[in-house]
């Protein structure tokens, strides 16, 4: 038995070695087995120990180093001991991986043992001599109160918790859901996240004064919103950006009312680069691979979520001012404030200027909006808006369409305009209708031209991945399918030649496979190149493991993707997260201001997997399906 550990661990020095001095460019790819090999190294040792020296050695594949410090944290027993966090801290040090690590640390199922590890583990830095540490423990702790906050629908208005209420309504007055979707998903209990028991903020993180340990701490505490922390937060003193932003947040949950005259102060202080306050920009926040979330949230988003908290008249104008920013998030979270307040005859105005020039990523809970507050004057704004409109977001602008209308009119955008020219003269909102059908209708669920299908399912964007499981598990006839519906699917996408009164739009895509090894076609970004695509269909080679979580973060740090078809046939096992609850709550986070649709193929629906897949496609606009 020692011999045969010992060959193991041979085995495992063996790839770090060709890694870090003479395979650089294997690592580069992380295919062709490396990945796999060093993973199930470690899997075979079921030591952290075997995890910590992949972690310390894999310094040119930051990817496979977080899906170590995913199995260090599953395989440690015992976080007593301050040395514990030596690996994680070495991780958050590296450029670019603080927020990687944090949100590893805070949705890990190894942190969530009875034995409190997370707790241990922020205690451990929170008290640490690095004051790198203790700026990953306030990013650790923004992450998980971040996450708790926005997934309560009693306080956060988002695309997701709207689909919660769809269900639920769907429920309440039996609503039959095979339209759309087989089942709705059972109740997941790890999905009731806003009352999963926080973690407490060390009072010693809003006084340090190491990088961005205070503003991070303050948002925790903003988003957790305990009373405990309202001196601490009201010391910060007068403060911009950031902290201005996240200031506002914490009181604007309090009971004490805040008053006109403060709130406004700390809205415009937010919008207010200050200097003591370093801002990362959402471009440059990971060199090393891109990252779609960070605990450090621009003042401006959080002074937004503020007033949809606050909803002070005052405010609005405000607010409104905010659809002019030049990043996406905030104009989301503007948005979102606005469907707090309940649109007003001001409030639609100012939508209406701002429809035709919002970027795609807002158009998600920009229409939602519309629709849940019907007005008969979008609607040719609307039709304009649907008309140059190319990929996934036409659903979105026919829900809104229809929504007004109360009922679904058209399949494609000449049928909408034609309903239009036949009834503008004599049309008025019906808010009942248009109440129902919102209520009843997901966006998922409405017609539009299709580009190409993947099992069934219609592909509405033209700019997609495919993010497809080659585990071991998937060897015999389900290999065998995949490979033959991805090959009409790829064929499905090629243009329509001698077409008449339509065009059809060039879409470009990438495929990401994974089970050990996560293996992008394309190193970076999308083509249209459908040759290729046929050819990797053919050579996706079969690994041991399933890492499923990492899979979906690479498909959603391709710059322009807008939609996902993922297909699996079981649970995540190996990399970052290892458990669907795990999956869904870390995505919850990466897709809150980069709105990417995802659906999703089954092979194997039993238990979890099918509640699981079928929860992530419709809380993230996408449908359910199974061979």
């Amino acid at each position: 038995m020692m011999k045969q550990k010992s060959g193991l661990k041979v085995k495992v020095w063996m790839w770090l070695w060709l890694a870090v001095f003479g395979g650089a460019e294997l690592f580069a790819l992380e295919g062709a087995g490396v990945g796999e090999d060093v993973l199930k190294g470690v899997h075979n040792a079921k030591t952290s120990q075997a995890a910590a020296d992949v972690i310390r050695s894999a310094e040119k594949e930051p990817r496979l180093a977080l899906a170590a410090l995913g199995m260090y944290l599953r395989y440690h027993k015992d976080f007593s001991g301050m040395e514990s966090v030596d690996p994680i801290l070495l991780l958050a040090k590296r450029p670019g991986l603080r927020d990687r690590v944090a949100l590893v640390l805070a949705f890990n199922r190894g942190m969530r043992r009875k034995n409190d590890n997370l707790g241990k583990v922020i205690q451990h830095l929170a008290g640490h001599t690095d004051p790198a540490a203790r700026e990953l423990a306030a990013a650790t702790l923004a992450t998980l109160s971040c996450h708790r906050y926005i997934t309560n629908p009693e306080v956060y208005p988002s695309l997701r918790n709207d689909e919660k209420k769809r269900v639920k309504y769907a429920r309440s007055v039996e609503i039959p859901m095979q339209s759309w979707m087989d089942s709705p998903p059972g109740n997941m209990k790890s999905r009731k996240t806003h009352n999963r028991k926080m973690p407490k903020i060390p009072m010693g993180l809003f006084t340090e004064s190491y990088g961005d340990t205070r503003v991070l701490a303050t948002i925790a505490a903003a988003f957790d919103g305990s009373p405990e922390y309202h001196d601490a937060v009201y010391d910060q003193g007068r403060a911009q950006g950031t902290l201005a932003g996240a200031m506002l947040l914490y009181f604007s949950r309090q009971k004490e009312v805040l008053t006109t005259e403060n709130a406004q102060m700390l809205f415009k202080a937010a919008f207010a680069q200050g200097a003591a306050v370093p801002i990362i920009s959402r471009a440059s926040r990971g060199p090393q691979i891109r990252t779609r979330f960070s605990p450090l949230l621009p003042g401006e988003v959080l002074a937004c979520m503020a007033a949809g908290q606050l909803k002070l008249p005052e405010l609005q104008s405000l607010v409104e001012f905010a659809l002019a920013h030049s990043d996406t998030a905030v104009q989301i979270e503007a948005v979102r404030a606005l469907r707090s307040y309940g649109l007003n005859e001001q409030s639609i105005i100012t939508l209406a200027k701002f429809l035709p020039q919002a970027s795609g990523p807002v158009l998600p809970d920009l229409c939602a909006t519309l629709g849940l507050y019907p007005d008969a004057r979008m609607v040719p704004l609307l039709l304009l808006r649907l008309q140059k409109e190319e990929g996934r977001y036409r659903l979105d602008l026919s829900h809104a369409l229809a929504s007004i209308a109360g009922h679904q009119e058209g399949g494609n955008t000449e049928e909408w305009i034609d309903w239009w020219k036949k009834t503008r003269s004599v049309f008025e909102v019906d808010r009942a209708a248009s109440k129902k059908f919102w209520n009843e209708t997901p966006v998922q669920t409405m017609s539009a031209r299709s580009y190409g299908s993947f099992y069934g399912m219609s592909i509405y964007s033209h700019r997609l991945a495919y993010v497809v499981d080659t585990s071991l598990s998937m060897k015999g006839s389900r290999i065998n399918s995949l490979r033959e519906n991805f090959t009409q699917s790829l064929e499905s996408l090629k243009p329509v030649s001698g077409q008449v009164g339509w065009r059809k739009p060039e879409v470009r895509f990438n495929i990401i496979d994974f089970g050990g090894d996560v293996v992008a076609m394309e190193s970076e970004g999308l083509t249209d190149d459908i040759n290729e695509g046929l050819n990797r269909v053919e050579e996706m080679p079969l690994t041991y493991g399933t890492r499923t979580y990492d899979a979906l973060d690479r498909g959603l740090e391709l710059e322009g993707v807008d939609s996902i078809y993922f297909l699996s046939d079981g649970a995540p096992y190996w990399g970052q997260v290892e458990s669907w609850s795990s999956v869904l709550e870390a995505l919850d986070l990466l897709t809150l201001h980069d709105p990417v649709a995802i659906w999703c193929v089954a092979f194997d629906p039993k238990g979890d997997n099918g509640k699981a897949m079928k929860t992530l496609a419709l809380e993230n606009s996408g449908l359910y399906a199974t061979p």
